[in-house]
């Protein structure tokens, strides 16, 4: 992408405590560009690649840990790490966003059926 700096947009491709890299990870990024014709293509690949990780209960992972057990589910904040990672390692400005959720008595009695609680 030519003229990033330009626009103010370098915050969007550094490394951090969370989103860093790894060999594996750099191998993947270097994959995603070389099967893509252009940065749309490779942002698709990353999402898709981020989305078919299954979801589950895990702790917070850096990005390089969440690639690296990739094949075990994640929860949402480390695949959104992740694909933070691809991102700004292919070059392609990336920033965190999200929502707050309140969830009702209800549900968090449902969440914590789903995930029973270790030595139970």
């Amino acid at each position: 992408m030519t003229g990033i700096s330009d626009r103010g947009f370098e915050q969007y491709l550094r490394a951090t405590k969370y989103v860093d890299s790894s060999p594996e990870l750099l191998r993947l990024c270097e994959k995603i560009r070389e099967n893509s014709r252009d940065e749309i293509e490779s942002a698709i690949s990353v999402f898709y690649f981020v989305r078919d990780i299954k979801w589950g209960a895990s702790p917070i992972y850096r990005a390089s840990e969440a690639l690296r057990r990739k094949d075990e589910p994640r929860i949402c904040v480390s695949k959104a790490i992740l694909q933070l990672a691809l991102c700004r390692n292919i070059e392609i400005p990336a920033r965190f966003h999200y929502w707050r959720v309140k969830f009702s008595e209800e549900v968090v009695r449902r969440i914590n059926e789903l995930f029973p609680r270790q030595g139970t």
